[in-house]
């Protein structure tokens, strides 16, 4: 009874996979990112230029920065 019980666990859990990767490839395919990637140690950054290069500083956004700082060695 139990194995079949992880049977229908593992089953789930690879359905479930499944279907979040068809539809990760669908919303890529559907919104292609815009900019570029750049490659840095340890993966790549998508980056996106808007506007014009001035004197003045630059902003900049990261998404999970806490983890990307921890990453980069700066926290």
């Amino acid at each position: 009874m139990i194995l079949v019980f992880l049977i229908g666990a593992v089953l789930v859990v690879a359905a479930l996979a499944a279907i979040t990767a068809v539809g990760s490839v669908a919303i890529e395919h559907r919104y292609p990112p815009a900019g570029r990637f750049v490659d840095v140690a340890g993966g790549r950054l998508h980056v996106l230029d808007l506007g014009q290069p001035n004197d003045e500083a630059p902003v900049v956004l990261l998404h999970g920065a806490a983890a990307i700082l921890k990453t980069c060695g700066w926290l």
